[in-house]
């Protein structure tokens, strides 16, 4: 069965949409990353949902100030919530912290480092936008959900069903 996709809408520049963005109230997430990530999670035996909030959630959080005080800011791009803020936001238990930040690692939506100041260890997170054809060559690891890809009913009622769940949730 074909399923044929309306083609997207070229937003205008004072798009309700654009003006969101430029206020700086919103996290644009790439529609590759959202449709991808649940299923590639879920076939990897993790909860795609919550992955999928654990990217979201960091992208919220990345240190956009690409200077401070005049000088390169290192921390630029990357995000250092505490294992304890990203639990408690995503009501998310310790020991999936790690294991899904891995995850995202190695489908290349994530790079982590620690960091010692003061005395104390840091994780910092830096979440990666895919880049042209970013998801395609990463291999079978990530699924690749493009519109022409999706070929059958079964397809779209999988990605729908995903996506149902996350509004359900309010990861979405």
């Amino acid at each position: 069965m074909s399923h044929k996709q309306p083609k997207p809408r070229k937003a205008s520049s004072n798009s309700v949409k654009d003006t969101l963005l430029n206020q700086g109230n919103y996290t644009p997430i790439p529609n590759k990353v959202i449709t991808s990530i649940g299923i590639t999670a879920a076939k990897h035996g993790f909860d795609g949902g919550k992955a999928l909030a654990f990217y979201v959630y960091l992208m919220r959080y990345v240190d956009s100030q690409e200077f401070v005080n005049g000088k390169k800011n290192p921390r630029y791009g990357w995000a250092y919530p505490t294992v304890e803020m990203i639990c408690t936001a995503l009501k998310m238990s310790h020991n999936k912290v790690n294991p899904t930040a891995k995850f995202l690692e190695s489908v290349g939506l994530l790079e982590t480092k620690t960091e010692r100041q003061q005395g104390k260890t840091f994780k910092l997170y830096k979440p990666l936008l895919p880049s042209t054809g970013m998801l395609d060559t990463v291999g079978d690891d990530l699924v690749d959900v493009q519109d022409e890809d999706v070929q059958d009913a079964s397809d779209v009622q999988d990605v729908q069903d995903l996506l149902s769940e996350y509004v359900q949730k309010g990861w979405l």
